[in-house]
């Protein structure tokens, strides 16, 4: 590797991880690359530089990560010590723990100037050099004075640890006593040049065993910065968002302990510790499916490992063998994370070695949590899978307060009473199993969680967990009631289950009011994908009860964050006269469009949604922020009247944003089903084609509505589409149809369907009802920039209105207004929405956070027309576009 000669990082050396913590859309990727610059040594300008960045995250973030906060102690600039030692005086800081850590961290040590000797002393300090790079190892003639080394020429210092570090790290298969008393002799070295760094990085010629790579570490913690940062950048280039994050991780943890040597050298055969997440980075990266016998001699080698050993094979510099290792030598593992034959066995992490020593990281709690999850979620993924079915044997009648048993887990086959979309797809090898039991209207028996965890192994593939429970005796609720089980793997859902249980004193008689029609059950509504990136921080489902006069609430939240986790029960609440309510806020809004109490009518509006979600909901969202801040959440209602938007946050995450939900967190909206699976909204949209529809309206022209989808025509080269019924459906039906359809048209909500749905040029309205008639639509984002039409309604049961509709045929995502809005703020939110979206990689959803942030303190259509908008879709949603038939100067360049 290229040779550098000091100990500081420039802005140049930090410039791609700089890149990711200024412009990554990963939140997590920004915040440990951000983390990382600020625990590397950095000269005045870089350390300026990364602090402009983390005061930045600071002054945008109520709640910024704890990683972050601790990593700042380490820039050695003013006005980022003035805002940790703020909030260390803070008690009622939610960073005062962090930042006291922070403050403690110690500075690091200055570069003492280098020490020449007369030209006499150069020779006698040449021969020391000679003699301690031939004798480190044996310790035979090695010199007891090693003071002359002080007078070498900067180049000779750093040539001469090069050598040493080479030597250890070539020798990392020697015995324990070898090396510790080599290790000491480079001590010894080190503090006769304690402003040294080596001239290059030694490549590590294999993975290295989990209990050296603590010392190793040690070692390599003497070699440039610049070099240890470019090895991790090299990993970073890869588009696997768990390597990233692993490798972000390691060097956070890593950068504190660059450019200085440890105050205690550890033992050659130790316990991962902080050193060893150096030696992680420096692996070398290795594939699948290469045998021993097929390495090039040049290669990096990876070990192999019997069945029941973690033993190393025949050390390669030599025909000896290494000595055997202590009995407690290497910690005992799991089969599914060792190799065999030289070949990474199925389940394994990328490296079989680097994958242990991370699996020892995960059982001994050194390693992020999130990360683990993480992984093995990508493991969920990878490994060979097969098909089982849902387990949910109960009586079919029970009595009231009288207890029974549920078994819950897996069955070979499907059963009549269990109702499920798919059999489940499980992995074929060894694995856990989390089944969350949704039981409203019975009460559990003891102590027992309704989260139930069962071990799936190929000599029990079927393992099932009994739960038992009972009836709650209220004639209330249903006599048909519903039990739901949500089944997942390494945090990911894998599928839901239901099945009803009949509640009466005998069989037949029903227990209160006859049973209100209603569809067995429903399910949670959450993220499919593996990728850890895009799993939102909080995932709220609204679901209905089983009271017969249908006005309870279900309430139910999990989180991927530790601390938060997820409600072991439903959270029930009980409403009423929703419809009327909504029409009465709807009319009330547009009644005080230029009033003065409008910013106080809306929070009025806020309180009584903010009463209607349950305190442990809100306690969820908090815990949440303070985590990830603004955190997402992924808001999955049946309720198709109460705008959960506006709820108003008591202790608000923000207090520089108005304290609406939908300006402290980044929330998706999406439609629960109760009656079949929803399927989750995509974190991922790939559009081409964008139409947009407008027209000439004879009464109430709308020209900012029309210059609105000029702009789109021009900037996107979207087409344009008359708003006449029959050229919209023949959009929405085309084979070459668009991706993205804007709607910039007068709208109407109205529960008589006289005047309701989309208004066309001819005085006519696109009904829902029309939209749903459509056969298949390639509509996959559709903004409705019209007045109302985000309202929604139920209708046999269901959720329905405009966006349902679209929703119903493709749309994957929809943005649309509750209520009447401002043509030209109307036309300035639809132009910053492309902008921000298609353009600079913004969540759509992230942007309708900003709008509704920046209200504060506005008033008549700037207050009331951002908060209008809904967004339904996954809150993390990225929109890569690539305009069909459009060069990629253009679209990287016009403005708009």
């Amino acid at each position: 590797m290229a040779s550098r000669s000091y100990r500081f990082l420039t802005s140049d050396d930090l410039g791609p991880l700089l890149g990711i913590a200024a412009h990554e859309d990963n939140r997590s990727l920004r915040t440990e690359a951000l983390a990382a610059c600020a625990a590397l040594p950095l000269d005045e300008p870089a350390a300026e530089e990364v602090a402009e960045l983390v005061l930045s995250r600071f002054r945008a973030e109520p709640m910024v990560p704890d990683s972050l906060v601790e990593a700042a102690g380490h820039l050695p600039v003013v006005e980022v010590r003035a805002v940790l030692e703020g909030w260390a005086a803070d008690d009622g800081s939610a960073h005062q723990d962090a930042a006291r850590r922070a403050l403690a961290t110690p500075d690091r040590p200055a570069v003492i100037p280098s020490v020449r000797g007369d030209p006499g002393e150069w020779a006698s300090a040449r021969a020391v050099e000679l003699a301690v790079t031939e004798r480190l190892l044996d310790g035979r003639g090695f010199p007891s004075d090693l003071s002359p080394l002080a007078s070498l020429f900067e180049s000779g210092r750093q040539r001469l640890l090069s050598v040493l570090i080479a030597t250890l790290v070539d020798a990392v298969d020697e015995d324990d006593e070898t090396l510790r008393a080599a290790t000491e002799r480079f001590g010894q070295v080190v503090e006769v040049l304690p402003d040294t760094l080596a001239a290059d990085l030694p490549q590590l010629p294999r993975p290295v065993l989990v209990d050296r790579a603590e010392w190793l570490g040690a070692v390599l913690s003497l070699a440039p910065p610049a070099e240890v940062v470019g090895s991790a950048v090299a990993r970073l280039r890869g588009e696997d968002l768990v390597e990233r994050l692993a490798t972000l991780r390691e060097l956070s943890r890593a950068a504190p302990h660059l450019g200085r040597p440890p105050v205690r050298w550890p033992e050659p055969t130790s316990r991962p510790g902080e050193l060893a997440h150096l030696t992680l980075l420096l692996e070398p990266e290795t594939g699948f499916g290469q045998a021993d016998d097929q390495t090039p001699p040049t290669a990096p080698v990876e070990y192999a490992f019997e069945a029941d050993s973690l033993e190393p094979p025949p050390h390669r510099h030599g025909a000896e063998a290494r000595p055997s290792a202590p009995p407690d030598r290497h910690h005992a593992l799991p089969p599914e994370y060792r190799s065999e034959g030289g070949r990474a066995v199925e389940g394994t992490s990328r490296h079989p070695v680097l994958g242990r020593l991370r699996d020892w990281f995960r059982h001994r709690g050194a390693e992020s949590e999130v990360l683990v999850q993480a992984e093995e979620s990508a493991l969920a993924v990878t490994a060979p899978t097969r098909e089982a079915y849902a387990r949910l044997d109960a009586p079919h009648h029970v009595v009231p307060d009288e207890a029974f048993e549920l078994r819950a887990g897996l069955a070979p086959l499907p059963t009549p009473e269990v109702v499920q979309p798919a059999p489940l797809t499980v992995p074929a090898d060894a694995f856990t199993l989390d089944v969350s039991v949704l039981a409203h209207g019975f009460a559990v028996v003891g102590e027992d969680p309704l989260t139930l965890h069962m071990r799936a192994a190929p000599d029990d593939p079927y393992p099932y967990r009994m739960l038992r429970l009972r009836a709650v005796d209220d004639p209330s609720l249903s006599a048909e009631r519903v039990i739901t089980a949500v089944y997942a793997v390494a945090g990911s859902v894998i599928g839901v289950a239901h099945r009803t249980v009949r509640v009466g004193e005998a069989p037949g008689e029903p227990a209160g009011d006859e049973p209100r029609m209603q569809a067995a059950g429903g399910v949670w509504v959450l993220p499919e994908e593996a990728d850890a990136g895009t799993q939102p921080d909080l995932e709220i489902v609204v679901a209905p009860g089983n009271d017969s006069e249908g006005r309870q609430h279900c309430w139910l939240y999990r989180s991927p964050h530790p601390g938060v986790g997820a409600c072991d029960k439903p959270l029930v609440t009980t409403l009423g006269g929703e419809a009327d309510w909504a029409r009465s806020v709807m009319r009330g809004v547009q009644e005080r469009k230029d009033a003065f109490d409008l910013a106080h009518y809306l929070k009025g509006v806020g309180r009584e949604a903010s009463g209607a979600v349950p305190e442990e909901v809100w306690a969820a969202l908090r815990a949440a922020g303070e985590r990830a801040g603004p955190p997402s959440v992924l808001l999955a209602t049946w309720d198709p009247y109460v705008p959960w938007e506006l709820a108003l946050l008591s202790e608000p995450l923000d207090p520089s944003a108005p304290a609406h939900l939908g300006a402290q967190a980044v929330v998706g909206r999406w439609i629960y089903g109760d009656r079949q699976r929803t399927p989750a909204p995509p974190a991922h949209l790939h559009p081409h084609r964008m139409s947009v529809v407008t027209g000439d309206y004879a009464v109430a022209e709308l020209k900012e509505a029309k210059a609105e989808a000029k702009h789109l025509i021009r900037h996107y080269r979207a087409n344009p589409v008359d708003a006449t019924t029959d050229q919209v459906l023949m959009a929405l039906e085309g084979e070459r149809g668009p991706d993205i359809l804007h709607l910039a048209v007068h709208g109407k909500f109205s529960t008589e369907e006289l005047e309701d749905g989309l208004q066309m040029v001819d005085g006519t309205y696109l009904s829902r009802r029309s939209v749903s008639g459509v056969e298949a639509s390639g509509v996959r984002l559709v903004f409705l920039n019209a007045c109302q039409v985000g309202q929604g309604r139920s209708e046999l049961g269901a959720y329905a209105g405009m966006v349902p509709a679209f929703l119903g045929i493709g749309a994957q995502a929809a943005v649309a207004p509750l209520w009447n809005v401002d043509d030209k703020v109307a036309k300035n939110f639809a132009q910053g929405f492309y902008k921000a979206v298609l353009k600079s990689g913004t969540a759509p959803a992230e942007y309708l956070r900003r709008q509704r942030a920046g209200t504060l303190g506005a008033a008549g259509a700037e207050l009331s027309t951002p908060l209008a908008y809904l967004f339904f879709g996954h809150p993390r949603l990225t929109v890569q576009w690539t305009a069909e038939g459009a060069s990629a100067q253009r679209e990287g360049t016009d403005d708009a």
